[in-house]
């Protein structure tokens, strides 16, 4: 059982729980398609050498897996929703944007007496567009402090990236709209588009995505934010239209990401040996410079005896290391 009642099962399969009661509901034809954890240890090196770049979002190996699969029943064009969340405000990120759109037009005194009763509002307080772009969308963790000798990307980077970016987003634009379409430049091809394009062409399937389309694009920029976001929840003008269309269980379904269990992968006795052989310097050195091989093996060892929780560093140095050593890149 996980925090909050919620199973492992629950968790990892909600979305393939949802789609087996929706084919239900409509009387259509299902297929269920499970990862094994042999599927995993045979193909993890194959997953990250086929991005051909340093990705280490974990939900990118079910894609993969699922890509492969579909291919292997003869699909060769199959649909994907990447889009949404980003033109129609579906990310839990852009809600609190807004939260903190709403909280700085609160007066002044309300705000700094709420700061004092609810710390966690100290974020909300941060200017637009950069200093909170940066706070609800870079990571902020403290995750592998000590095994980095030398920083690649500081802070002021960043900071200086997103700048870049926000320059070219017209300054009437509200800020919450500025976000979403800055958000829609990095998150959306950098990574959703990337993994889906690199894993689906992996196994020679073409994935179509339709709300991207040019109309689709050009419709979603035109409808106000309020009408796409609140405090309490995204993707409204899209729950609107289609309320009574689709099976009402769909609507009742909290925001949940595609997830993958890649804190328990680590802990698998095959993928566990595959990874400490990666994070070293034995399996390559291009990379010794910036990070001290043997705080990354303790990081591995504490999380493995779960002394800590370092699923998300971890993962991230292994898919630098394997794109380090596939390209011959030296720091």
């Amino acid at each position: 059982m996980l925090p909050g009642g919620e199973t492992e099962g629950e968790k990892f399969n909600a979305d393939a729980l949802l789609a087996r009661k929706t084919a239900q509901y409509y009387g259509s034809e299902h297929q269920i398609f499970t990862i094994e954890i042999e599927d995993v240890r045979k193909e993890l090196l194959n997953v990250y050498e086929s991005l051909d770049e340093p990705i280490a979002d974990i939900t990118g190996v079910p894609q993969y897996f699922l890509s492969k699969w579909v291919r292997k029943e003869g699909i060769v064009v199959a649909l994907g929703g990447d889009g949404g969340d980003e033109l129609f405000g579906g990310y839990n990120r852009h809600r609190a944007l807004m939260t903190a759109y709403l909280f700085q037009k609160l007066p002044n005194i309300l705000q700094r007496n709420l700061v004092k009763v609810y710390k966690r509002a100290q974020k909300l307080s941060l200017p637009f567009p950069v200093p909170l772009h940066c706070a609800y969308l870079a990571s902020e963790d403290g995750y592998a402090q000590g095994s980095i000798r030398k920083d690649i990307i500081s802070n002021s980077t960043t900071a200086l990236f997103f700048e870049k970016l926000y320059k070219d987003v017209p300054s009437t634009m509200h800020p919450v709209d500025a976000f979403m379409r800055v958000d829609r430049r990095t998150w959306l091809p950098d990574l959703s588009l990337a993994l889906s394009d690199r894993f689906s062409m992996a196994h020679g399937l073409e994935l179509r995505v339709p709300l991207l389309g040019v109309d689709v694009v050009n419709v979603a920029d035109a409808i106000s934010v309020y009408k796409k976001i609140s405090p309490f929840k995204g993707k409204q003008v899209l729950r609107n239209v289609y309320r009574s269309r689709l099976p009402q269980h769909i609507f009742s379904q909290p925001k949940r990401g595609w997830l993958a269990p890649g804190a328990k992968w680590l802990r698998d006795p095959v993928i566990h040996t595959f990874v400490r052989e990666v994070l070293s310097s034995s399996y390559y050195n291009g990379l010794d410079s910036v990070f001290d091989w043997d705080t990354v093996q303790c990081m591995l060892s504490d999380h493995v005896a779960m002394r800590g929780y370092y699923r998300q560093p971890l993962w991230n140095i292994l898919a630098l290391q394997i794109w380090a050593r596939k390209h011959n890149v030296r720091l």
